[in-house]
């Protein structure tokens, strides 16, 4: 397995950036309905799991406690959260 988070996470993370800067705000990708404004942090959430044999192409911004719960969540058995936790 590659890296999840090496070169190919970080061109994403300046794609996704750029479109953020571009259009003033996003959806987090958790599906939350919360928004991510341009200058806010954000993590790549990823759609399947890298545990899952994801692979990272279909990660979106997430609100970064959105998705390092997922993750704990996922690591901890759980499976992901739903969305109507938050």
């Amino acid at each position: 397995m590659s890296n999840p988070y090496g070169h190919k996470h970080q061109r994403l993370r300046r794609l996704w950036q750029a479109e953020l800067t571009r259009l003033g705000s996003l959806p987090c990708g958790c599906g939350c309905g919360k928004r991510i404004k341009a200058g806010e942090p954000f993590d790549l959430g990823h759609g399947v799991a890298v545990m899952h044999g994801g692979d990272g192409t279909d990660s979106r911004p997430e609100i970064p406690g959105h998705n390092r719960a997922n993750g704990a969540r996922l690591k901890n058995g759980r499976g992901a959260a739903s969305e109507d936790w938050w």
